[in-house]
């Protein structure tokens, strides 16, 4: 059973796009001083670096079976460009295939059908608030220094260049770990500071104040984007190990 949850989750279907956001606010400068010839700039910056579009996919069924044979690592220039979300370079948006997902959840249908996860990642609680730009050019709008001078606009498209989530602000999300032997991913989470006060201060504030309530409240005021992100750090090995396993089904 685990290994078809991990098939499910790793081939891509027709949830295989996402967004193409930069992993450093610098990367915009890098790429102006001509940094991306350099692989590993290329891999942190694919945005900035056009390795992807802002709104990405694969390119190529045969994705799955490349990286599975370490292609990612072996043609980065081919594989990112071509498979930017098998390789991880894209965060995948989150949404529900079906309309029936919230009802089969409340029945408590994701515990019992694994396989749910991949159609219904929303309603089965798979995805992850996270702060991703919205917009093609945020790199380029933050490098020069839009997001102190049009806070209102600019927080809300691009929160990631803007950095406005901060583990200093924001809680560093963390997931159980069955036995508490695998490596957890660590990842700074898009989340209401305090969920309460926000409620109270209510969403009319978002335009009215939005140098402190977007930094304060980004997912009351809608700032926080769904997508997956792996929860343990040896995701991509198991996801690999089971493709290439026999099927004992």
């Amino acid at each position: 059973m685990l290994r078809l949850l991990l098939v499910a989750l790793a081939l891509p279907g027709s949830r295989s796009w996402g967004l193409c956001n930069d992993e450093d606010v610098s990367c915009a400068n890098w790429a102006k001083a001509g940094e991306c010839e350099k692989s590993h700039v290329k891999k942190q910056c694919p945005h900035s670096c056009g390795v992807c579009d802002h709104l990405c996919k694969d390119l190529h069924e045969g994705c799955l079976a490349w990286a599975d044979a370490g292609e990612c690592e072996s043609s980065p220039d081919y594989m990112l460009k071509n498979c930017p979300v098998t390789c991880g370079v894209c965060r995948v948006k989150c949404y529900d295939e079906d309309a029936s997902c919230g009802t089969w959840a409340r029945q408590g249908e994701c515990a019992k059908n694994p396989s749910l996860l991949s159609t219904c990642p929303v309603s089965c609680g798979t995805c992850t608030d996270l702060c991703l730009d919205k917009k093609e050019s945020c790199p380029q709008w933050a490098a020069n220094g839009d997001c102190g001078t049009n806070e209102g606009y600019m927080l809300k498209e691009c929160p990631r260049s803007c950095e406005l989530c901060r583990e200093e602000h924001h809680q560093v999300s963390s997931h159980p770990v069955a036995g508490g032997a695998r490596e957890l991913t660590q990842t700074v989470a898009c989340a209401d500071v305090n969920r309460k006060q926000c409620v109270i201060w209510g969403e009319q504030l978002c335009e009215s104040n939005p140098g402190a309530m977007l930094r304060d409240c980004p997912h009351t005021c809608g700032v926080c984007t769904l997508a997956c992100e792996d929860k343990y750090k040896d995701c991509a090995y198991c996801a690999a190990a089971a493709l290439r396993a026999p099927d004992s089904s």
